[in-house]
């Protein structure tokens, strides 16, 4: 297992009470993260449902499109990592704005995570 928290913590959310979020896809071309510090991810290669990290990091419920401060401020999102054998539960807080699970899951393909194996 491997965590990587790009962010500060200071939620109350325990995700392990919950299922994880579906999977998402990325349509569009892999992004990288241009901001420091707007990623929060745990990651795994134990199946694809993100359930076995669900637990590891509290996020708060901040949907697409609502203000953040940090990426624990937004829900996250299990996306398919590069290395398809990885998969990341993963929020992103884009210049103040929680990402979409779509734009989230091309960032994860585009961006270099510890929580991906890397």
């Amino acid at each position: 297992m491997a965590i990587a928290l790009c962010g500060a913590c200071g939620s109350t959310l325990d995700t392990g009470s919950e299922a994880p979020p579906a999977a998402a896809s990325c349509t569009a071309t892999p992004t990288s993260v241009t901001e420091p510090d707007s990623v929060a991810s745990d990651g795994e290669n134990v199946d694809h449902t993100c359930a076995f990290v669900a637990g590891g990091v509290a996020w708060k419920t901040g949907t697409p499109g609502s203000a953040c401060t940090t990426p624990l401020d937004c829900s996250p999102v299990c996306c398919t990592c590069s290395d398809p054998n990885y998969h990341a539960l993963t929020s992103w807080c884009d210049h103040g704005v929680c990402a979409a699970a779509e734009a989230t899951a091309c960032m994860v393909l585009g961006t270099t995570l510890h929580a991906c194996g890397q």
